[in-house]
């Protein structure tokens, strides 16, 4: 008998194939398999912290979907530029990529920087926010080809300038902000399945 018919699924609401990969990685061991929404796109505000964004969006795509869902917004919060880009991650990606996130921190001594992940699920009825942070720096040069957006240039606490986008799925998923909040999710979805 095959077990994987008998995984939970939980549509992920994202276009982001890295994000399903990073996800269903660190869940299969719950037992449970994210996937792509093929419908929704995840509608993003204007809003001061993550999880005002991320909670609009799960109540936004629940009007298409129908059914339990998962919205997951990330940002990269830069000290020495005030938390730029922080809520305008996707968007100043978009726009200066990590090109641009290096130019502005040229003259920077100060590298501090962390990810933030604010997931959030919704059913139609309960709304629950996960977020978790890891604290890191902001390395002088691209450096790695694993992972995706601003990976290259962050280098989370304790290694020694190495990048996300040097580690590959499985190390990265002992330690990012995102693998925390999948995984603060999976423990409290299954509990609240029992």
């Amino acid at each position: 008998m095959n077990l994987a018919t008998f995984m939970e699924k939980i549509t992920l609401v994202t276009h982001n194939k890295g994000k399903i990969a990073e996800a269903n990685e660190l869940a299969k061991r719950f037992d449970i398999e994210f996937v792509m929404s093929e419908t929704s796109k995840k509608l993003e505000i204007q809003a001061e912290n993550l999880s005002d964004v991320s909670e609009f969006a799960a109540r936004n795509a629940f009007v298409v979907e129908r059914g339990p869902l998962l919205i997951e917004d990330s940002g990269l919060f830069v000290k020495s530029l005030n938390g730029f880009p922080g809520v305008y991650s996707a968007q100043a990606f978009a726009q200066i990529g990590n090109a641009g996130i290096l130019k502005l921190m040229e003259e920077t001594k100060d590298r501090d920087a962390y990810f933030e992940c604010a997931l959030s699920f919704f059913d139609g009825k309960t709304m629950k926010t996960f977020v978790e942070r890891v604290s890191g720096s902001i390395i002088f040069e691209e450096k790695g080809r694993y992972g995706f957006g601003y990976d290259p240039i962050f280098s989370p606490e304790g290694y020694n300038g190495k990048s996300f986008g040097e580690v590959q799925i499985a190390g990265k998923n002992g330690i990012s902000h995102r693998s925390k909040a999948f995984e603060a999710f999976c423990k409290w979805y299954l509990d609240e399945k029992r």
